[in-house]
């Protein structure tokens, strides 16, 4: 949960019809199952962001946590080692992917 009571979860998906927010990082499925990090209003009931995680292999979120900053840090696996490289484009609040996590990197 973020400082403003909006839920932050982390998982996978395998569904082209998974909703993902305007201006994602990733707004389609990379193949296989992607991870995906979405936010949900306190209600539950508006879908504030909400972004796929994947490249062409299986990847999978597994969990999600926020430093005081509201930075986001998930961890997961991923089948693809070139996954690294696409992840580089990320926004500054996910950093970095290491072939079986993603960390915030100081």
């Amino acid at each position: 949960m973020d400082a403003n009571h909006n839920a932050c979860v982390t998982g996978y998906a395998s569904s082209t019809g998974f909703p993902t927010t305007a201006g994602a990082f990733q707004t389609a499925l990379g193949g296989g199952t992607d991870a995906f990090v979405t936010v949900l209003n306190p209600a539950g009931s508006a879908l504030l962001y909400s972004t796929f995680l994947g490249g062409a292999g299986s990847d999978e979120g597994f969990k999600i946590a926020l430093d005081p900053l509201g930075k986001v840090y998930v961890t997961g696996v991923t089948g693809l080692l070139q996954f690294s490289d696409d992840l580089r484009r990320l926004p500054d609040r996910f950093r970095r992917w290491e072939h079986r996590r993603l960390h915030r990197q100081s």
